[in-house]
């Protein structure tokens, strides 16, 4: 039998573009299958990206669908726990090594999966992986503790606002602009007035996004503001590094914020997930939704805003409970409605499942790909693994922004429903109601407006694109 191969690479910290270790092991890895002979007819490749975390490993998934599918029938490694570190995954990897016959070989390990002796021995090895992820896991928190005992800045993390690199010296700038917040909270200036002032000012948060009260108060209530050292969101003790205001002020600033000084600060109450983190998108920078709680004289409010994730501009919100009733009705009217049973009776009819013409296109070039790394050999297989990886992500995304496979059978349970709906909305838990909603709706753009854009609801800024 002819043994056609994977060569399967991975490292767990690294920068996608300038690192070389997995290039070094699939080096290692051609000349194993070159001695056994054995051709080698693709790589998968995993960076940056730890096997014991329990994180997806994209190429992982996809070296064990292809034994799945029988287009290679072994796997080589540099050594075992680049491939798993928990025997979970090996068990699952194997189990369809065994039913499609295929075997793994490593580079630095006496490997030989083909025999029982052979076999025990991988799976002691992937034991022996598991034990060394857990102890070395061990000794790097006992290594942050004693870091923190010692009240030195935490190893590695961003430069905090206020202070230089490595938590060193005060940044002049950035220190004058949290004393004057503080003033000024202590005072009874409300945080979106600091906010907005400092926008107008065009003063920006890290990496240039804007200011929000959310992040203003996260920022200067910390306990590092007043040089205490925390571990574990515990104080310890006085750090060795300086602090942006002394205790007194930072006492007071505790007070006007309803903290206790170097203590949790006051949640907001555990709730199911709001009904449209999962819809809506602001039409400014792309970037989806997150939730806001604030607290007020009579509870907590609760707000849909753009800039709970990273690159987000920050600078659209709506108000929750508007939203989520208008929303509703939207849907409502949607399922009882004559152009969704027309459109489900044009899907019941053969259009059950057709790609768009973008991941057509994306269809071919991968066709077209395969056949000059297979058969002209243009190609070198890092390269096609590199353009082959970048087209199957565009394909599932795309596919995922046009595709019904998951919400076509439930539009079919729910279409003319939506008079029933209305009537049980009130006593439906959230999970099944947020199933109606992202059953029906693909996406919600929120466009901004000019004045009071964060405080005001506005049905004309809201584009709602259904699922069919």
């Amino acid at each position: 039998m002819t043994r056609v191969v994977g060569i399967y690479t991975r490292i767990s910290q690294a920068d996608h573009d300038t690192q070389t270790a997995t290039h070094r092991q699939e080096a290692a890895c051609r000349q194993l299958a070159n001695a056994r002979g054995w051709p080698v007819v693709a790589v998968f490749e995993d960076v940056d990206i730890s096997a014991y975390s329990g994180e997806v490993r994209p190429a992982f998934e996809r070296m064990i669908d292809v034994i799945e599918r029988g287009s290679v029938n072994g796997t080589v490694v540099w050594k075992l726990d680049r491939l798993v570190r928990k025997p979970r995954d090996f068990e699952r990897f194997w189990d369809v090594c065994e039913r499609r016959n295929a075997v793994l070989a490593s580079v630095t390990e006496p490997i030989d999966s083909s025999t029982d002796l052979g076999l025990a021995l991988v799976r002691m090895l992937v034991v022996m992986a598991t034990f060394e992820s857990a102890t070395r896991g061990a000794r790097v928190r006992a290594l942050f503790e004693e870091v923190a005992r010692r009240g030195d800045a935490p190893l590695g993390g961003e430069r905090p606002w206020g202070l230089t690199e490595h938590w060193r010296d005060l940044d002049p700038e950035e220190a004058a602009l949290l004393r004057e917040a503080a003033k000024r909270i202590i005072g009874g200036e409300p945080l979106h007035r600091i906010v907005k002032d400092w926008t107008a000012r065009g003063i920006a948060a890290r990496n240039g996004t804007p200011w929000t009260g959310s992040k203003l108060r996260s920022t200067i209530i910390r306990p590092r503001i007043a040089g205490f050292r925390v571990s574990n969101g515990v104080v310890i003790g006085k750090g060795n590094f300086p602090a942006v205001l002394d205790e007194a002020t930072y006492e007071r600033l505790c007070a006007a914020l309803k903290k206790t000084p170097c203590g949790p600060r006051a949640s907001p109450p555990r709730h199911p997930p709001c009904l449209l983190t999962h819809c809506l998108q602001c039409a400014r920078c792309g970037a989806r939704f997150g939730v806001s709680w604030t607290e007020t004289g009579s509870g907590w409010s609760t707000r849909y805003i753009c800039g709970t994730r990273r690159h987000a501009c920050g600078s659209v919100s709506l108000p929750r409970e508007p939203l989520d009733t208008w929303v509703a009705h939207q849907v409502f009217g949607y399922l009882d409605g004559d152009r969704l049973e027309r459109l489900l009776d044009a899907e019941r009819s053969g259009l059950e499942r057709q790609d768009p013409p973008s991941v057509v296109a994306m269809r071919q070039d991968l066709r077209q790909l395969t056949a000059d790394h297979y058969r002209r050999r243009i190609l070198t297989p890092r390269r096609y693994e590199s353009v082959r990886r970048s087209l199957c992500a565009r394909i599932d995304r795309d596919r995922a922004i046009f595709g019904l496979e998951t919400r076509l059978p439930r539009l079919r349970q729910l279409a003319g429903c939506g008079s029933q709906l209305h009537a049980e909305w009130d006593s439906m838990d959230v999970s099944l109601r947020t199933d109606v909603v992202t059953a029906a709706i693909r996406r919600i753009d929120v466009a901004p407006t000019g004045r009071n854009a964060r405080s005001a609801f506005d049905a004309d800024r809201l584009t709602l694109q259904w699922s069919l």
